[in-house]
């Protein structure tokens, strides 16, 4: 949609300038050491042994990045992010959840922030972060880094992947008009 049809388009009483986001991650150290074991040494005693040494190498590791992720993230003192981070969920370690809601982009989002601290510190981490800003466009998007493209009407999605935060187009959920919001702009 192009800026001048888009502001043709806004709903009465002004439009909601936002930017929305809201992700997952599972927080964990590197898992290098794994990839270098073959799968025809995974039978041997040694290597039995020398698994349980990694294991617990890589959970020292975890409880050392979980120590500094936190003091990172609550650190950030955002009011405009929501976190919750769970060192252990049943069966599952370093269990982040978060949301993000600001009027204006600003600089990077911080939850990107947040995905690009993990892809640094935690190279074992993954994830992903759906967001919304409805001020990507046009030079207003320039201004923050951005290409440019209009993307106004749909989420992007940021994966958190092998120490790499990668940005996508997202196919579930855009456009949000008329997918999400059908009528919003009618």
């Amino acid at each position: 949609m192009r800026a001048d049809a888009f502001e043709k388009r806004k709903p009465p009483g002004g439009c909601r300038r936002m930017l929305f986001a809201v992700g997952w991650a599972v927080v964990r150290s590197s898992r290098d050491v794994f990839s270098r074991l073959g799968p025809s040494s995974l039978e041997s005693v040694e290597c039995l042994q020398a698994l349980d040494t990694i294991d617990d190498e890589c959970d020292r590791a975890d409880l050392a990045l979980f120590d500094a992720f936190e003091r990172f993230i609550t650190g950030i003192g955002d009011s405009c992010l929501s976190w919750q981070f769970q060192r252990q969920l049943n069966n599952e370690r370093g269990v982040l959840t978060f949301s993000s809601s600001r009027n204006h982009r600003g600089g990077t989002p911080v939850a990107v922030e947040v995905l690009e601290w993990l892809a640094v510190n935690g190279t074992g981490s993954y994830g992903i972060l759906y967001l919304h800003d409805d001020e990507d466009i046009g030079e207003s998007a320039h201004s923050h880094g951005r290409d440019g493209v209009d993307r106004s009407n749909v989420f992007r999605v940021w994966r958190l992947l092998s120490g790499q935060v990668k940005e996508f187009d997202d196919p579930f959920l855009s456009p949000i008009v008329p997918i999400i919001n059908p009528g919003h702009y009618a």
